[in-house]
Order: C-alpha cells, then structure tokens, then sequence
C-alpha cells in the first residue's frame, strides 16, 4: 500500500531533498578532499624528487670542477693528479675521477714557450637519497715551467726608477705592470704580457714625480734568442712624449690611452696624432712589416693569467681530509697518526726531498733522507747552528734571526748530497720580525748535479753560487737573500759590510712585500734582498726571477740606504738552459691552465 503524501505538509517533501544534496554535497566534498590530497601528495613527491635530482646534478658538476682544481694544483706541483677523490658539501658527499687520455705533448707557443698539453677525462658524481647523477667532461691542460720566464709576478709588477737595465728574457705578470724609469731600460724579448692592465706611471700618486726616459721594446719576432734574428726597436712613449705634441695623459700610450684624434676625422695619421693603446702597441711593437703580433701585450689584447705556485705548494704540511698528521698546539709541531685519520700530509717538496733539515726553536735541528733514515750525526760536518742580523727584518734595530748554515762543499763531500737533486729545510715556530727563521747555503760554487733547495722560511745565499761548470738551480723561500764573497756574518745593528763581486748562477722563487702610498716595494731588481754596501760593485745573476705570493714571514718593508744596503751594479741574464725542459733545475714548478673542452650530463 502507497502511502500518500499529504498535500497540507509540503516541508516534509522539501527536507528530503535538502537532505539528498547535503548528503551529496558532502560526497563531492570528501571526494574533492580526498583527490585534493591525493594529487598534493604527488606534487609534494614529485617535488622532493626534483629537489634530490636538482641536489645531486648540483654535487656532480661540484664534483667536476674539484677536480678541475685537483688537476691545476698536482701539474703546478709537477706531479700527476689523483686518478679519484672526494669533494664534500654541507655534509653531502661527491666522488670523481681523472683520467689522462694521453701522454703530454710538447708544444711551442707562439712567443716561444715550451708548453706540455695534455687532455683529462674527469667524471663528476653526486647521490642525494636514492637519486644519483653524474657530470662527464673533457678538461685541456696547458703547463709551463715557470723559469721559462726571466721574470714572473703574481702580484703587480714595478719597474720605478731602477737603474739602467737590459732585461733579456720573457716577462709575465698576472696582475698589473707600471713602468715609469730615469735611466734605460730595454726589454730585448718577444714577449712582455700581463693579465691586467699596463701603466705609464707610478703605482701610487703620493709617490714623488720623476722625470721620466722612454723604455726601449724590441719588436716582435718569432724566435728573439736566434742570434741571426732581426732586430728592430721601437720607444714607448710616455707622459713627455705626447706633451711635447700637445696631448695630454696620465701616463703615455698605456691601458687609460684612448688615441688623439686632433681633428676629429676619425684617424691618427694626422700631425701629432696617436693611436690608441690596443693600436699603437702593435704598430710600435708588432713584426717589422706587419702583423697581427705585439711584444706588449695586456688583457685587452687577450693575455689570460697563468696559474702559478702558491706558497701553500712549498709548506711543510698541508690540511688534508684524511692524512697522516695532526698539528699539536702544545709542542707547536706536526705529529704523525694513523695513516688516513689525520688533518694534514706533508707538502709534496717536503715528502719528495732527498734531504730534509729541521730546526726548533731552541737551535736543535735534525736530518734524514727520503727513506726517512737519520742523517743528522752523518752530516753534522756540514753544519753550523748560529744567528744572522737581518737590518731589514730587525728595523734597523736589534734581535738577529736564528740560523743554520749548510755548508754544501762538506755535504757533498760527507757523501748525502741528495741523489734527486731536492733539498727542503724548515724552521719550526717561525714568525714576523727577527722571529723568521733563517738558512744559509755556503760554499756553493762547484754543484756535484743539479740542485734546489726549499724552505718556508728566508733563505741566505752566501758567496759566489754554481759558478764552476754550472749545473741546473734554483732556490724556493719566503724570502730569498744574497750575501757577497765578502761577508763573514759580523754585521751587527749600526754597521754596514762592504759587498766584492759576486756571481749566482741560479733561479730564484720568492716572496714580496705589497708596496704603499709611502714606497715602493723595490721591484723585481730588488726581490733578491741585500745587507751590504754594493756601490760600485759587480753582481753577476744568470737564472729566472720569479715572485708568486707574498712573503709570510719575512714581511718588512724594503728600505734602500742608511744600515739596510746601497744597490750593485747588475749584471743580470736569463739562463737560456731554461728554454729546454730537459735542463731545468729539479722540481721546476710549473704555471698551469686548465680549461673546460665540453661539458655533459649523462647517467652514472
């Protein structure tokens, strides 16, 4: 039986509908809420996953340029990089490989340099959670051993008011070069290049004015040690020269030179006209009859910094994940531990001498070999503890430095002189001020083979050096000091020696001090440091000068007169040997470039 709908009470009709669409009304609400959650909780994973993918093709192209960077250090170093290692960030661990696709190749560059290219394959990987990518690339390689360079700066190079000065040899400075001189100075060289800038004028207003000559430049050719080599010359000129035409500059035709285009026709061929610097260095400059080349070259002709030895290269130890010593501050010195649980490992000329002298803070020293073997009681002869007076690092004051002087005659001749031709010394607990430690090599003038010598520390070069039949040297210090045959370690604060000829046949890497708004820092003419009167005096040095970092500890100012030193008479001469890498001094670092061929993403 139906039951009728009594038509009095409509409400009750009504109601039921209302509750039909609430009900469905809610339906279509947890339905949209549960697909609204389902779909977040997909683009909340969805997320998560480009995060972690994100994450790690981040830590492989990390992974890739610390190795770029492990190949840079290892070739300046002139060892062969790591075939793996780690690099690690925030917590996040990446892992690559190197791999050499051939032997180095011997090239010659335009200017000349004997360059070793060599192409790497370096492979980049990176794990985020379950997630891992991985970064391929080829990495070209170009090295260069730095004394293939007469002269070589990181660090601004100044040639201010030297005296009179023929520099043979090529010259490169990854930073700026100012020339502004009173007596000649003429580079006889094809290659006179910087990655900064180049300036007609000192590095500082506040430094007095000068009268200023015009350096000499031999223009470009493709060979300039070929004695048969044609040889033109053109003057840089400077300030004076364009006042004399009317036209005013801050410092002649250098990088701030725009040209002088009297007229405004839009040429510099006019009476008194001059191109600008990138114009005017390869016509005065460039090969006689034309050419794209120029002897003076700056970045703006394209020159790329080359990178060079870093002080950290030449330290004892190096902080290291996973070595095999851990510094004690207590005893202020490295103490060995389980191999691979350490902080730091020895710095790679300390581990690959075949000689190494260390000395504490009291006067005691120790030696031993490669092997790690004692040679301290079997070399004993060729070595006395003492001081030297350094007016420099004293301030003219008093305190002398704590010494040890080598005696390389009796070394040779107690029979250890080091068959890989590598000797390093270091000072323990050394510091600024008469607190930096000091070595000096003497009675050096017959080599039994070639020879370097290292130390952190300043390094004294006593009497004439490698003088008979000359074998491949050089020195690497802080500081590197030369002492004429003269010198008998009696100066004391007040007095000055007098310097007698002296010649070193050697190659030298060592720090600098920055000049300031007071001073120069002497230049390269002066990176060689000197405690004598030299006036009138020969010095006689056939090597490479060579200044990549800045001086730790031997760190005072250069000062030229009073007690500190009068200047010599330079005869100075790029050791040509360095041309031929096969007669470098042991252990020539090298001058790196390391670039990117092609870069790609793929699956571990």
């Amino acid at each position: 039986m139906k039951l009728p709908i009594s038509p009095s009470n409509p409400s009750r009709r009504n109601s039921g509908v209302v509750l039909i669409w609430s009900v469905f009304a809610a339906i279509l609400i947890l339905g949209s809420t549960f697909v609204t959650a389902t779909l977040s909780r997909t683009a909340n994973l969805r997320a998560q996953l480009a995060v972690k993918r994100g994450g790690a093709e981040a830590l492989s192209h990390a992974a890739v340029e610390a190795a770029m960077e492990s190949i840079r250090t290892h070739l300046r170093r002139n060892q062969e990089p790591p075939v793996t290692g780690t690099f690690t960030v925030d917590g996040e661990v990446a892992t690559y490989t190197i791999q050499r696709e051939a032997a180095p190749l011997n090239q010659r560059t335009v200017g000349g340099l004997q360059q070793f290219g060599s192409i790497f394959r370096v492979v980049g990987t990176g794990t985020v959670g379950d997630i891992t990518k991985s970064t391929r690339r080829m990495a070209r390689a170009s090295v260069i051993p730095v004394f293939q360079f007469a002269i070589y700066y990181e660090n601004d190079l100044e040639f201010f008011n030297p005296a009179p000065w023929e520099i043979k040899g090529r010259i490169h400075c990854n930073s700026d070069i100012y020339v502004r001189v009173q007596a000649p100075l003429t580079f006889d060289t094809n290659y006179l290049h910087c990655a900064g800038s180049f300036y007609g004028r000192a590095p500082h207003a506040t430094w007095a004015p000068i009268a200023g000559v015009e350096p000499t430049i031999r223009r470009w050719v493709a060979d300039p040690f070929d004695p048969s080599a044609w040889a033109d010359w053109s003057a840089l000129p400077i300030v004076e020269t364009y006042a004399a035409s009317g036209v005013t500059t801050s410092g002649g035709l250098d990088t701030d030179f725009t040209g002088a285009d009297l007229n405004g026709d839009g040429d510099f061929t006019d009476a008194n006209e001059y191109a600008s610097f990138l114009a005017g260095t390869v016509g005065l400059f460039g090969p006689t009859g034309g050419g794209p080349e120029s002897t003076l070259m700056t970045s703006e002709h394209g020159v790329l910094p080359l990178a060079p030895p870093e002080a950290e290269d030449f330290s004892p130890f190096t902080p290291t994940v996973g070595g095999d010593f851990v510094y004690d501050p207590v005893a202020d010195a490295y103490t060995p531990v389980t191999p691979g649980s350490g902080t730091h490992s020895m710095g790679s000329y300390h581990k690959e001498a075949g000689l190494v002298i260390r000395t504490l803070p009291d006067g005691t020293w120790s030696a031993r070999d490669e092997t790690g073997a004692d040679l301290t009681a079997a070399i004993a002869s060729a070595v006395t503890s003492g001081s030297i007076y350094d007016t420099r690092q004293a301030a003219d004051g008093p305190g002398s430095l704590q010494q040890l002087e080598l005696d390389l005659g009796a070394l040779a001749a107690s029979g250890h002189f080091p068959a890989n031709g590598l000797i390093y010394m270091v000072g323990e607990g050394a510091g600024t001020g008469t607190d930096a430690k000091a070595f000096t090599l003497k009675n050096g003038a017959t080599l039994p083979s070639g020879l370097t010598v290292v130390t952190p520390n300043s390094i004294y070069l006593q009497g004439d050096y490698n003088t008979n039949s000359p074998k491949p040297a050089s020195l690497i210090a802080d500081a590197a000091n030369l002492l004429s045959n003269a010198w008998d370690n009696s100066k004391t604060p007040g007095t000055l020696p007098t310097a007698t000829e002296t010649t070193y046949n050697v190659s030298i890497i060592a720090g600098d001090t920055p000049s300031t708004s007071s001073g120069t820092n002497g230049g390269p003419h002066n990176l060689p440091r000197r405690h004598e009167d030299w006036t009138g005096v020969n010095e006689y040095l056939n090597g490479s000068i060579v200044c990549p970092f800045r001086s730790q500890y031997a760190t005072a100012d250069f000062v030229l007169g009073g007690n500190y030193y009068f200047p010599p008479d330079r005869f100075w001469a790029f050791d040509e040997r360095n041309n031929d890498p096969t007669t470098l001094p042991p252990f020539t670092p090298m001058t790196v470039e390391v670039d990117a061929m092609v870069t790609w993403s793929a699956k571990p």
